[in-house]
């Protein structure tokens, strides 16, 4: 249970990594750019200069429907001046492999990057032709 709640935050913190801030959307209107995408949290500036951050919104025909600060909201596609949303990161996603590489490298060294002491080649020859004297066992 333990092991997966680590692989869960984990996976929480790698996508949340991978994540730019909030953008703004230029190249579509912000109705057809959600109807199209439909990301999981948006930031909204209202054409009366009122900004607000709408989780899980749907657009049905015309109309944005969601979730800001605990209340349901539906706002028209036309009263909205800009959005802007989250969107994935592809230098940020690219670092990701690297760096856990690089982990995983350092931690292969720190475990076996010590030097071993010389090998004494007439003990090993001694001990390989008397297996049974005391000085060899383990």
């Amino acid at each position: 249970m333990r092991i997966a709640r680590i692989v869960l935050v984990v996976s929480l913190l790698t996508s949340a990594a991978c994540m730019t801030g909030p953008r703004r959307v230029n190249n579509m209107s912000p109705g057809d750019f959600l109807v199209a995408n439909s990301p999981g949290q948006l930031w909204a500036t209202l054409k009366d200069g009122e900004q607000m951050e709408i989780d899980g919104p749907k657009v049905i025909q015309d109309t944005i429907f969601g979730w800001s600060e605990g209340e349901e909201v539906s706002i028209p596609t036309s009263d909205l001046k800009e959005i802007k949303v989250r969107k994935m990161s592809a230098f940020r996603t690219s670092i990701i492999p690297l760096v856990l590489l690089g982990g995983v490298v350092g931690a292969f060294t720190i475990k076996h990057g010590g030097t071993a002491p010389p090998i004494d080649s007439t003990q090993t020859n001694f001990c390989k032709y008397n297996a049974n004297d005391p000085s060899c066992l383990p």
